[in-house]
């Protein structure tokens, strides 16, 4: 675990009145997402316009506004100049945030609010820049000028953790994507002034804490967010529960779904992530996954798994496991059985013919009864090709 402790000095922000000691929260203190080591998550937030290809960003978007590092004062006024640039635009934006200074969080997500931005997490990848050993970047002056920069979104490496929540919630359409979690824990004082009496410092805690719970309400956020997020140490995190994220009001879909994306680590495999909220008591929300990769020692094969968390009803690891079916257009593919005492995990072996045309095919249909359905085919899981064809393409080479 990378451990980060980032706490901006007492003097940077003055909340409520001149005479006030600012609060701030500190950034995570928690492993990094898995995926790369991402440098520029530590470095102060910054704003700017990225595009990318057909539907980089969701279905039919390709731009959209990175928001990656630490929030520090005076980000609010830096987006505020790259939406003027925008004149009006409404782009996505994407953050990938460990947290940082709560007033400025708060003010970034009243901007956001008054704007009627939609939100999301997302790490902002550029494919022309050249990253420094500090972060800088060989983009800063296109950056600066608000223009915008090719890029792409990784969905296996984002956070937004802590104060970032904060400025998450000012989304007028808020969406966490399959796999991500977001961050939260107390806030922080940086005591600069150690030998003043702790009586003040109280005070002022209780004053941002105040002015949060009205900030969070203003945006329907329940109250047991911040309760949850105020009895967690600021050493330490937790990670919103998908069940939570839609109690707390951050998100309250009932389904979500990644494109098909192509990863090299630890073996070549292309796959997409979906979380979806069965129907069964208690009701719940499930994360399961898709994905096709190259097969070890069985020639020209490739394996295909899908997996989802446990439930109540699945059989015991050591029972005889129940093949699964599902189909992917108007081909029907039979899932074994793999002991997992962690995940219900089914896979088969498919020879490279038999996904001759699948890139082009609408749609996987997942059984609803493997989700607790009982309504039959009303209850399938239906999820979407988005993606597949340019991440089958990159498997074939990798697996070749």
């Amino acid at each position: 675990m990378s451990i980060l402790r980032l706490l901006i000095p007492l003097a940077l922000l003055t909340c409520c009145s001149a005479g006030d000691a600012p609060v701030v929260a500190q950034t995570t203190p928690a492993m990094a997402p898995p995926g790369a080591q991402d440098t520029t998550v530590k470095q102060p937030i910054v704003f700017y316009l990225a595009h990318g290809d057909k539907n980089a960003c969701g279905p039919g978007c390709s731009d959209w506004i990175a928001a990656e590092g630490e929030i520090v004062p005076g980000n609010g006024n830096q987006l505020q100049r790259l939406l003027v640039r925008l004149n009006g635009i409404p782009l996505p934006i994407f953050f990938n945030s460990p947290g940082g200074n709560v007033m400025t969080s708060i003010a970034l997500g009243r901007l956001i609010r008054a704007r009627q931005f939609a939100v999301s997490i997302g790490r902002t990848l550029p494919l022309d820049c050249n990253f420094g050993a500090t972060g800088e970047t060989s983009c800063e002056a296109k950056i600066s000028a608000g223009q915008p920069i090719k890029a792409e979104l990784d969905p296996d490496a984002a956070m937004c953790n802590s104060a970032c929540v904060y400025a998450f919630a000012g989304g007028t359409v808020r969406l966490i994507p399959p796999g991500v979690a977001l961050g939260i824990h107390d806030m922080g004082l940086e005591r600069e002034h150690p030998n003043w009496p702790a009586q003040y410092f109280d005070a002022v805690e209780r004053r941002v804490k105040v002015s949060l719970h009205e900030y969070m309400h203003s945006m329907g956020i329940d109250d047991q967010l911040l309760s949850e997020a105020f009895a967690i140490p600021n050493t330490s995190l937790k990670r919103l529960s998908r069940d939570e994220a839609a109690r707390f009001g951050l998100d309250r879909r009932e389904f979500g779904e990644s494109a098909w994306h192509f990863l090299d680590k630890p073996s070549p495999t292309i796959r997409k992530v979906f979380f979806v909220r069965i129907h069964s008591e208690p009701r719940r929300y499930v994360d399961g996954l898709v994905k096709l990769s190259c097969g070890k020692g069985l020639g020209a094969k490739y394996v295909l798994t899908f997996a989802r968390d446990l439930l109540p009803g699945d059989p015991s690891v050591l029972s005889v496991e129940v093949p699964v079916s599902i189909r992917v257009s108007d081909k029907q593919f039979s899932l074994s059985g793999n002991q997992d005492p962690k995940f219900y995990r089914r896979s088969t072996q498919l020879a490279p013919s038999v996904l001759d045309g699948i890139a082009d095919v609408p749609a996987i249909v997942l059984p609803g009864i493997d989700f607790g359905g009982e309504n039959g085919p009303a209850d399938d899981v239906t999820l979407t090709m988005n993606g597949f064809s340019t991440a089958y393409a990159e498997l074939r080479k990798a697996c070749a």
